[in-house]
């Protein structure tokens, strides 16, 4: 349906920045969550959505995150990212530095553990 539309595009790395910010404030949690995941954004502008993320919510990593990886700054951001779901990503990356190794395996989400 269209909620599924709006999250994905949401999830679309080429959307240009307005819609990035309209969608931010959709109505539907999934949208919302879909834009929280963005890889560009900054922690403030990231907790400055309305999203959710539960321990028993199951996030599907979009593409950019298998895409990336091998992205040792990309990936530092996501482990130490405040959302949960990023954190998650980090957690799929066998590339990562030992510290973040640790700092992922002591997270308070299990799912991340």
């Amino acid at each position: 349906g269209d909620e599924d539309v709006r999250a994905g595009l949401a999830a679309n790395r080429g959307l240009p920045d307005p819609l990035v910010t309209a969608l931010a404030s959709d109505e539907s949690p999934a949208v919302r969550l879909a834009v929280s995941l963005r890889p560009e954004l900054t922690e403030e502008r990231r907790a400055a959505i309305d999203w959710h993320v539960g321990p028993e919510d199951h996030i599907y990593p979009p593409a950019w995150v298998m895409q990336s990886l091998t992205d040792p700054v990309l990936m530092r951001a996501c482990a130490e990212s405040a959302h949960p779901g990023m954190r998650r990503f980090a957690a799929y990356s066998p590339h990562l530095p030992g510290d973040l190794v640790g700092r992922l395996a002591a997270d308070e989400d299990f799912v991340v553990r």
